[in-house]
């Protein structure tokens, strides 16, 4: 009787697809280890994400060299680099900080190789990739949504230093509130998309939206709502869209009764009261003074900025902006770190990217797996810079490192239409 080898019985489930999916995942979850077990501060720990999201994508192009996968470099990925790297260059010239500017910059271009390695892996294919992706980064929130949940109803209201060192960073409100949004957003599109076991995305999708609803997370929520809106008008006609909203309410309305009922709805409903009585300012966290605040210290370097990182630089003038890092606000960080002259050209860069990634959205009326998977993603990533525009994502590196894998497979399903569409034409 022959022995099979074990590695020849599992090799083949290891496909291409399951082995990016592990790579993501992997280092995804150890990143957050990293910032929750060791303590160390955001601005090392963003640092050390640009490093291994730089390995992954030397990984990557290295594996499209070995299974001989065509790297396109196409003239829009050179002009946008080229200019982006060019206005980062002047930002740090023009620096107060120029240690803190070069280290940032060098992070933000590890994720823009990370994005165009990643592209270049999937591109020929991005619907074999898609749900592989999306279930690694929905296993890394189920695996440390209940420690952070453990650790905001029990652990922080424990005085005993044990516990409060090992407070893992995801159970700050807001923080959680990112991997909530992302995870409410994902285990959706996986209820839209794949066939079976839907009603464990379904599960997924309402315990993603309590965990937002338990600490108040208010944009969160806001933002999930909008990418409900706007996958509802980028996938279905106007009766179709009017139900799948009506279902998406009521996963929203489950989970707020589960909210209700729990014993740990403290944090619910502070927040509802304290939106209720308090004033504009307070409800927005001092994000108005702290948006203010920015503003009127930009007039002083009004083309190029304080450079990346650049809140560090003034932060230390006023009481309320100590003990923060970042000024919790998309809009305002780039045109703090780049001016009013190079924040409107890398938003104008980003904008350029956006409109390919939409374009032909609106001219299509039947749409097929490929069209209904990329108009999901492009929805996900609008409400993603929706909620950039109140809140740190393109600040802290993970959740930028999420953006990056959606920008990527909608990149991927552009090229990948475009070809269909051509083979179509040319036949």
């Amino acid at each position: 009787m022959r022995i099979e080898s074990p590695l020849r019985i599992i090799k083949p489930y290891f496909t291409p697809q399951l082995n990016l999916a592990l790579i993501i995942g992997i280092t995804f979850c150890h990143v957050i280890l990293s910032h929750s077990y060791y303590r160390v501060i955001s601005i090392v720990y963003n640092h050390l994400v640009g490093d291994a999201v730089f390995l992954i994508s030397a990984i990557f192009l290295f594996w499209c060299l070995i299974q001989g996968i065509k790297v396109r470099c196409s003239k829009d990925w050179v002009i946008s680099g080229a200019v982006l790297l060019l206005v980062g260059c002047l930002a740090v010239y023009f620096s107060p900080n120029t240690e803190n500017a070069v280290a940032r910059l060098r992070v933000y271009l590890c994720f823009f190789v990370f994005t165009f390695s990643l592209y270049s892996v999937v591109n020929a294919q991005p619907e074999k990739f898609l749900s592989h992706l999306l279930i690694a980064i929905l296993v890394n929130f189920l695996f440390f949504a209940p420690q952070g949940l453990y650790a905001m109803f029990h652990a922080i209201d424990n005085l005993d230093p044990f516990w409060v060192k090992r407070i893992p960073y995801f159970s700050h409100i807001r923080h959680f509130g990112y991997y909530s949004f992302i995870a409410a957003c994902i285990s959706l599109i996986l209820f839209l998309t794949v066939r079976k076991h839907r009603f464990i995305f379904a599960a997924i999708t309402i315990f993603a939206l309590t965990t937002m609803i338990w600490p108040g997370s208010r944009g969160a929520i806001i933002s999930w709502m909008a990418f409900v809106f706007f996958s509802g008008i980028f996938i279905y006609s106007f009766k179709l869209c009017v139900r799948y909203w009506l279902w998406c309410g009521t996963f929203l309305t489950i989970a707020v009764v589960i909210v209700l009922l729990s014993p740990w709805n403290q944090l619910a409903i502070e927040m509802v009261y304290r939106s209720a009585v308090a004033d504009i300012n307070v409800v927005s966290s001092n994000r108005l003074a702290i948006w203010h605040f920015v503003l009127v210290q930009v007039f002083e370097k009004p083309l190029f900025g304080f450079g990346p990182d650049g809140f560090f630089a003034i932060r230390k003038q006023i009481d309320i902006t100590r003990g923060l890092v970042q000024p919790h606000g998309v809009l305002i960080q780039l045109v703090l770190e780049f001016g009013w002259l190079g924040g409107t050209v890398v938003l104008a860069v980003l904008w350029r990217c956006y409109r390919r990634m939409y374009q032909g959205l609106t001219l299509l009326t039947t749409k097929t797996g490929l069209e209904k998977q990329k108009a999901l993603m492009l929805a996900l990533i609008s409400a993603y810079f929706i909620f950039s525009l109140i809140d740190g994502l393109f600040y802290h590196a993970l959740p930028i490192a999420h953006f990056c894998v959606f920008t990527a497979l909608v990149l991927a399903y552009c090229e990948r239409l475009t070809d269909h569409q051509s083979s179509i034409v040319a036949n």
